[in-house]
């Protein structure tokens, strides 16, 4: 699947020779206060960039992680991505996830306007943006508010039309709520209590070790690092996605599985109604 986002974006790269040895793309992690605040204005997005300086050509790939994930789910496409593209990829955290801010406030507007927020600090003209579900929404909303900020657009499991409010992660957010953990216990030993909690609501044992990447500590007390009243006041917010008239025309690949509930073929006409020249690419998987 990945393969695809790969020559998706390498359509735009210069033919440059081509170097015999590639070095190590470096790493640097940008955190952002985790405090809560009651702004409607742009946050600054934690991030981790990956970037080889002797080799960077061409406008960076910005990739957005989904619901209660964090920046370092894509880390090893990130540096996948950064190798085969040459380009500087920078994998960002949602506010309200992560390690950027919390706000009382959380929308796709307000995600795309953080997005821009960044990519002006960063003196980007233009970037080649990836998200994956709720990022992926983000994205979307990215592309058609300020198509000429955008490039190209990859777009993982996710389509504009509206889902069902039924969705799991409720349920997930309900169930953080109720995890309470002895703040004297060390965090291993907290995310293995948690870990326990949660099992007979998650048997999968794959989706807790991602719902428990949120467990953290901070000055000695547990916390989430998602924001869970906002994501929880906000989830109309997350499951409708805003669209008007807006189109964006440049190229957009919506990827997915074929027996994803988020991404169907059927989708395909309203999804060229915003994006003319989208290509939907399903695969099957084992």
């Amino acid at each position: 699947m990945f393969l695809k986002a790969y020559q998706f974006i390498n359509t735009c790269r210069t033919r440059a020779q081509v170097r015999k040895f590639h070095l190590p793309s470096c790493l640097f992690n940008r955190r952002s206060n985790l405090s809560t605040d009651t702004r409607s204005s742009p946050v600054v997005m934690a991030s981790n960039e990956y970037e080889d300086p002797s080799s960077s050509t061409g406008n960076p790939v910005l990739i957005l992680h989904g619901i209660l994930g964090s920046k370092n789910n894509w880390n090893s496409l990130s540096k996948a991505l950064n190798k085969d593209t040459k380009r500087k990829v920078i994998a960002l955290d949602a506010r309200n996830h992560g390690d950027s801010p919390h706000t009382e406030e959380f929308s796709y507007d307000l995600i795309a306007k953080d997005v821009i927020y960044l990519m002006d600090q960063r003196n980007f003209n233009k970037a080649c943006l990836i998200g994956h579900s709720m990022g992926g929404r983000a994205m979307m909303r990215v592309a058609l508010s300020y198509p000429d900020r955008v490039e190209k657009l990859i777009v993982v499991d996710i389509s504009p039309i509206q889902l069902s409010a039924t969705l799991v992660i409720e349920r997930y957010l309900d169930l953080f709520e109720k995890i309470i953990i002895d703040d004297n216990l060390p965090l291993s030993q907290g995310r293995r209590l948690a870990d326990q909690m949660m099992s007979e609501n998650v048997p999968e044992l794959d989706i807790r070790q991602f719902l428990l990447s949120n467990l953290t500590k901070v000055n000695g007390k547990f916390r989430w690092k998602a924001n869970l009243s906002s994501l929880k006041k906000s989830f109309d917010n997350i499951v409708k996605f805003p669209l008007s008239n807006e189109v964006y025309s440049n190229p957009v690949l919506f990827i997915g599985g074929t027996k994803s509930d988020y991404l169907k073929v059927e989708d395909q006409t309203k999804i060229l109604t915003y994006f003319p020249r989208a290509k939907l690419n399903l695969r099957f998987y084992f």
